[in-house]
């Protein structure tokens, strides 16, 4: 096939592909040693190579600007892009002749060169690679590997002077967005910060943000200076310290097959002069379920929100909870009222530079819960409700309320039946209001079907985690007033709207 193509060529145009080829490839001559298995070598390189992604060769092309410690940088990049491990964990294997002894987990928070690097020689082991003659020494390894015993038993893995306690508890997480669309935020988080700090009106990124738009996204950049490809890098390693630190992960426990939103403490420790670094869970608080309600409502493939959340933290220095509490919950009201022409990305983008939105006040949203949608009501505000009704809990301790999770949830359940079992029928416009619905899970959902109210209270408490904390305000005025009708569903949405105001009120009085 390919030589009938060359002999269709005119003369001219296989003399400029014989000149093209000349130019540009490149021969190479791997000398292995005399008794490696050359078929299970080639087997060996076409099987655990990696694909290459768009990250890759996003990478490539900002590298080719990059002049002057190009491993450096490429090993910088190469610490935030394992997102399936923690940030320290990748620092620690890609520097480790840095003095772990005296590093302490908010020296990681930007990159110091004279920390991470001691000298040249250094900074050209960064970069991670495998010649010929090491691929080799691993294959005959492993022929060998199975007799020297297997030493995932050990209670703590060393890494020269610093050990992982695994024994404390070993935590294996998975990241909430994949490493391209870490980057698109980091891109924005520095466009934003240029914008800050040149005054010089610098823009959004153009296309929308998804991650399959990654090369697109970073086509500026790509020709930029190498000051401002190594001034994102710099970015991106902050962007992926505060991701850490700060966003929720799906974390699984040793005990437990199940995977929950979690975020977690760092810490260290010595014993017998050996440092260890340690991830523990933290409790569940408002960080983690507002997280929640944003991660599984809105345009999931972009979360708009962790561009201005890590732009606030970097900027602020926010070490404490509370602190960064207060700042998610502005970003999320204000992503929440934005007014038209106002869009989610937008809007986004003005608070990553400090900037004010243009918002509806509560009071102007309000109407909207006025009508009776039913379920085109939009989920955000379901899922938002239950993260306020969570705070306002005062029974704490009770045990459905500590298994209580804000979970992913797609099902609006109409809580006086559209269909009732006996046959008993409610005006569509009190069926149909925001006080008679809750949002369920598809199971959770089917599992109440049609029947009356008081059937489905009695299924309610006798499940061992509450389905809704809505659902449980409802059930609360039925216990109350032995009735589920017209005056139940309008007493329970004025409770709910009266929560969502005072929510509303109280951060804008904090700013």
């Amino acid at each position: 096939m390919l030589e009938q193509q060359v002999k269709a060529l005119k003369n001219e145009e296989r003399i400029l592909l014989g000149d093209y080829i000349f130019e540009n490839v490149q021969w190479v001559n791997n000398i292995v040693p005399s008794q490696m298995d050359l078929n299970r070598l080639f087997a060996t390189m076409n099987t655990t190579g990696i694909q290459l992604e768009q990250a890759d060769i996003l990478k490539s092309k900002l590298l080719k600007q990059v002049s002057k410690d190009k491993a450096l940088f490429d090993a910088m990049w190469l610490a935030c892009e394992h997102m399936e491990n923690y940030f320290e964990r990748n620092v620690r294997k890609v520097f480790p002749n840095a003095p772990w002894d005296r590093i302490e987990p908010e020296h990681l928070a930007c990159f110091k060169e004279e920390l991470f690097v001691k000298d040249e020689s250094a900074s050209k082991r960064a970069k991670q690679s495998l010649t010929i003659m090491q691929l080799a020494e691993q294959l005959n390894s492993t022929t060998v590997s199975g007799s020297e015993g297997n030493q995932d038993n050990k209670s703590n893995i060393e890494l020269g002077d610093v050990a992982y306690d695994l024994d404390t508890e070993t935590v294996y997480c998975r990241p909430i967005i994949g490493f391209p669309l870490l980057l698109i935020h980091a891109y924005r988080i520095y466009l934003a910060n240029r914008a800050v700090e040149l005054g010089d009106g610098t823009n959004d990124v153009a296309p929308r943000v998804h991650a399959d738009k990654l090369l697109e996204t970073f086509e500026p950049l790509i020709t930029a200076s190498e000051d401002e490809v190594k001034e994102f890098i710099k970015t991106l390693w902050q962007v992926r310290y505060q991701f850490d630190r700060w966003v929720v992960k799906w974390v699984e426990r040793d005990d437990s097959d199940d995977e929950q939103l979690r975020l977690t403490n760092i810490s260290q420790s010595d014993s017998n002069g050996i440092r260890y670094i340690n991830r523990t869970q933290k409790e569940i608080n408002e960080l983690v379920m507002l997280q929640s309600v944003r991660n599984f409502t809105g345009e999931r493939s972009a979360q708009y929100w962790i561009t201005p959340f890590i732009a606030g933290l970097i900027k602020d220095n926010i070490t404490q909870d509370a602190q960064a509490i207060a700042l998610l919950e502005k970003i999320d009201n204000d992503l929440s009222l934005a007014a038209k022409p106002e869009t989610q990305k937008t809007a986004s983008f003005k608070l990553a530079k400090q900037h004010q939105p243009e918002v509806y006040s509560w009071q102007v949203y309000e109407n909207y819960f006025a009508k009776p949608r039913g379920t085109s009501f939009e989920h955000y505000w379901f899922q938002k409700l239950e993260y306020i009704l969570w705070k306002k809990e005062s029974d704490r301790q009770r045990q459905q309320f500590k298994n209580y999770r804000i979970t992913a949830k797609n099902s609006v359940e109409h809580v006086y039946p559209q269909h009732e079992e006996y046959q008993n029928m409610l005006e569509r416009d009190f069926l149909d209001a925001f006080g008679n619905l809750v949002l369920l899970s598809p199971g959770e959902n089917s599992s109440y079907s049609n029947q009356a109210v008081k059937k489905k209270l009695v299924d309610f408490e006798a499940k061992l985690q509450y389905d809704s904390l809505k659902l449980k305000a409802m059930f609360k005025i039925l216990k109350e007033q032995n009735d589920w009708q017209e005056a139940q569903i309008k007493e329970h949405q004025k409770d709910m709207l009266s929560a969502l105001a005072k929510h509303y009120d109280a951060i804008s009085n904090m700013l």
